[in-house]
């Protein structure tokens, strides 16, 4: 917050700052999941039907298919958000 109590981000890594949330910031409403084969990575689908993969390992995420899921079958689909220590749903 700045001297008169204003919220505000700030990114150290680019020095910027900004009275406004960067779309990082903003949650991400998953409303499913699957693991993509014996990889570490997540296929997610959040906000309706945007896809990603997530690595909640290195809390890494890609839009595109990370190359070591290539040819890896999904897992069930589970939905909600997951508990990336045991891989639980959570409702």
């Amino acid at each position: 917050k700045d001297p008169r109590g204003m919220s505000y981000w700030y990114n150290p890594k680019t020095k910027v700052s900004s009275w406004e949330k960067p779309a990082v910031a903003k949650k991400t409403n998953v409303s499913k999941w699957q693991k993509v084969g014996t990889t570490q990575w997540r296929l997610v689908t959040a906000d309706g039907d945007k896809q990603f993969y997530y690595n909640p390992t290195t809390n890494t995420s890609s839009w595109t298919m990370p190359q070591e899921c290539e040819g890896a079958e999904l897992g069930p689909v589970c939905t909600g958000a997951f508990n990336a220590a045991d891989e639980t749903p959570q409702q």
